[in-house]
């Protein structure tokens, strides 16, 4: 078990390593996307295992009192790493873990180190140590880690076992010798047990989350797992150098698929929220009553059953949306928040484009620049399209709703067919190119698609839709092929007819 001088993640204290802060490591240590990590990464950790409860004054005044007293430097092959004692004020210190990039000049936060004291584990040194010297590097050991869950495993096996063991026992002896509240001083050691029980197995599972960390970031090392494929979509990058640090890759990789911790954070103002949570009550409300009653269940839209689903399901949206969450989650928000405007920035300052490819939908970033020459080079070899001077939008939408009144003054549709076939003024748009790059073919040609779905004529193409559909089917349905199983069916069919 890890303990205050000793500790397989390190840091421990040996003097031959040990240096003091210079202005250059100072100076590394105070970048906003070191200390501000660091800090939060100790306020997160310490609210998970209810240590210290930090207040936001008491982070402004670490914030305040960063500073480096020393330090230890090891070279890897991937880049360096730098080991820092970091000085929080009130005589407290906080060891952490700055990676530096093989060839970049960009410093990432990597880790804080973590020691165990009184059977919890915490962040923060004291001034005091054991053995006079410098910071280790973090070392941890793969093949130990089986080894040390079994031996995990086989102590909470025995002292769960004993407890019980002894519980049993000690009522016994209890009840036998008539002690004066023998019961309740029972129930005392009971409720004693299951709680030792319970801080066993979240030890246990807390040990465990930290060597599956060590674990991945081992295999991460490895170099083996440049042989790997990963399955997961990756994000496509045709620059000469990656201007994004890791949060920000991480970011990125996650893709379309990303899911942000707090979604109300992105509305700014109280009218944002409360016109969203309108409009998801109203939503889900219309679809369950419209549900409710069609047939066979008919049951009406006014009765007080609904009415009681409607009030509960807007005091459930009152109460997700205006309970402050966690903070855990606040500091994810604000961690993703950070993230997506760094990556705004970047993206704006080195003129580069960022888009979805066309067969694996993973993002790709890429120089506008050469973009935007790829499409005019497609627009040179195909011959076909035109680049419109002027926004003809307005004039077609004129066209169509005149069309539409015309036909409906000669009555030659009725109203109601006329009202569905009309465009929506605010929500058509002109109809329009966009490519998306094939990053699967050599030299990552440009594919067209044509933007169609808000066109003016739109409506009217889904109403005549719906009256043709069902001729086509009835006419055509005994050659048409849904999928494969129909495939086979009418295959089979053929085959007993002798056609084959």
């Amino acid at each position: 078990m890890s303990d205050e001088d000793n500790n397989s993640m390190g840091p421990v204290m040996v003097r031959s390593w040990r240096e003091d802060a210079t202005p250059e490591i100072q100076a590394v240590a105070d970048r906003p996307e070191i200390k501000e990590a660091a800090i939060n990464a100790l306020q997160q950790k310490h609210h998970e295992n209810k240590l210290h409860q930090f207040t936001e004054a008491e982070r402004l005044e670490q914030l305040s009192n960063w500073k480096v007293t020393q330090y230890a430097e090891e070279q890897t092959a991937y880049g360096v790493n730098y080991f820092m004692k970091v000085s929080i004020g009130h005589n407290l210190f906080i060891h952490i873990r700055v990676q530096r990039q093989e060839d970049d000049d960009t410093y990432n936060f990597y880790s804080l180190h973590e020691t165990i004291k009184d059977d919890v584990a915490t962040y923060i040194f004291p001034e005091v140590f054991t053995d006079d010297g410098c910071l280790i590097m973090f070392s941890s050991q793969v093949s130990s880690f089986s080894v040390v869950l079994e031996i995990e495993d086989a102590v909470t096996e025995v002292e769960l076992d004993c407890i019980v063991y002894d519980g049993v026992q000690l009522k016994s002896q209890l009840l036998n010798a008539m002690i004066l509240n023998g019961e309740s001083m029972f129930n005392h050691l009971n409720e004693y047990a299951n709680s030792r029980t319970k801080t066993l197995k979240m030890d246990i599972h807390h040990r465990v989350s930290s060597y599956r960390k060590i674990l991945l970031q081992n295999r991460q090392r490895s170099s083996s797992t440049k042989n790997i494929m990963g399955v997961c979509l990756e994000l496509y990058l045709d620059v000469m150098s990656n201007p994004f640090n890791m949060n920000e890759w991480i970011h990125l990789s996650l893709g379309r698929s990303i899911m942000y911790t707090i979604k109300s954070q992105c509305y700014s103002s109280s009218t944002s929220t409360k016109n969203l949570r309108k409009k998801e009550h109203s939503n889900i409300n219309q679809k369950v009553v419209h549900y409710l009653g069609s047939p066979p269940r008919n049951i009406p839209s006014r009765t007080m059953m609904l009415k009681t689903f409607s009030n509960d399901l807007l005091n459930y949206f009152n109460h997700a949306y205006f309970t402050p969450p966690p903070y855990k989650d606040q500091t994810e928000a604000l961690t993703q928040a950070i993230a997506a405007l760094s990556i705004r920035r970047k993206i704006f300052k080195f003129n580069l484009i960022l888009c979805v490819t066309d067969k694996s939908h993973n993002f790709y970033i890429g120089s506008a620049i050469e973009f935007e020459n790829k499409i005019e080079a497609f627009f040179l070899d195909t011959n076909v399209f035109m680049i419109l001077t002027g926004n003809p939008f307005n004039g077609i939408l004129n066209k169509v709703i005149q069309l539409l009144n015309r036909l409906r003054e000669k009555q030659l549709i009725l109203q109601w067919q006329n009202n569905k076939m009309m465009p929506y003024q605010t929500k058509s748009v002109l109809t329009h190119l966009y490519f998306n790059l094939k990053t699967h073919k050599i030299g990552i040609p440009v594919r067209r698609t044509e933007n169609t779905i808000g066109a003016p004529t739109t409506n009217i193409s889904d109403f005549l839709d719906e009256i043709i559909r069902p001729i086509f089917d009835r006419k055509c349905g005994p050659t048409s092929i849904i999928d494969g199983v129909y495939l086979l069916k009418e295959l089979y069919k053929y085959t007993k007819k002798g056609l084959f």
